[in-house]
């Protein structure tokens, strides 16, 4: 470390350290990280599978019910399974983290509309 006199503005000076190559850096930090360490915090910031929140958690119940039963319940069944899929679609369209699960929730509801619009005769 060789110390260097520098001159501040009014003529005055000051002694300051200079640091050489094995010292700091001024590239950014996640310039200087390996690529698998930056994909690693790419992979934090884009959170692609959670534990299912409720909607999601209903969606998938009333869906094994419907897969369990006949007749009428089964019918409801998959109707409630639509609704909450919607409800889960509209959440992660409105509110997701990213842009991989708002289109996750575009899919859900374009999945959504189709079967409805089918069911319905369209």
């Amino acid at each position: 470390m060789a110390l260097s006199r520098a001159t501040q503005p009014g003529g005055a000076s000051r002694r300051h350290a200079t640091v050489g190559r094995v010292g700091l850096s001024e590239r950014p930090a996640s310039a200087s990280l390996p690529l698998a360490a930056r994909a690693t915090r790419l992979a934090a910031s884009y959170p692609l599978a959670q534990f299912p929140n409720g909607p999601l958690l209903a969606a998938l119940g009333a869906l094994a019910v419907a897969a369990l039963t006949d007749g009428s319940l089964r019918h409801y069944a998959r109707a409630a399974f639509y609704a909450a899929l919607a409800a889960w679609a509209w959440d992660e369209l409105a509110r997701g983290t990213n842009w991989v699960r708002r289109a996750f929730g575009v899919a859900g509801l374009f999945y959504v509309i189709v079967k409805v619009g089918a069911a319905l005769g369209a």
